[in-house]
């Protein structure tokens, strides 16, 4: 597995719905973040994943183009597509499946409701942040 150290923008909110404190992970821009629902590790889509690729391709002839910047905040890469790609991942380490970052909703009850704290200055933390792998995913289509 690809680890890269980078830096990354935390972003802190609330959800008006549920009253969940949550924190989500900005990988800047370009970059597709997603989360292990069970320990919060941190992983990044690589820019040269095959398996998203091919996604991208599948989708864009379905739905037509889409964008880095849509699809970074989920606009127009609609649930289903977000759905296949966590289905094609890896788990993580500890065992837990790995979602999506959506900036538009809370991580606890999906409610649209949220409000982002505001902090004094930007929190930038300095992590190691693996790269998803689809091994089981490639292994169940015959892919090596």
């Amino acid at each position: 597995m690809r680890t890269t150290l980078r830096e990354v923008l935390v972003l802190k909110g609330k959800c008006k719905m549920c009253g969940f404190n949550f924190t989500l992970f900005d990988l800047g821009e370009g970059h597709l973040g997603m989360r292990c629902v069970q320990c919060d590790m941190i992983y990044q889509v690589a820019e040269k994943d095959p398996v998203l690729d091919a996604l991208f391709k599948q989708f864009t002839l379905r739905y037509g183009k889409i964008t880095a910047e849509t699809a970074r905040y989920g606009v127009t890469w609609s649930d289903e597509y977000l759905a296949a790609l966590e289905a094609t991942c890896d788990p993580c380490k500890c065992g837990g499946s790995l979602k999506t970052q959506n900036f538009q909703q809370c991580t606890q009850c999906h409610s649209r409701k949220i409000e982002w704290v505001e902090t004094p200055k930007p929190i930038w933390e300095r992590r190691e942040v693996p790269s998803v792998t689809h091994h089981q995913w490639q292994a169940r289509q015959g892919v090596t």
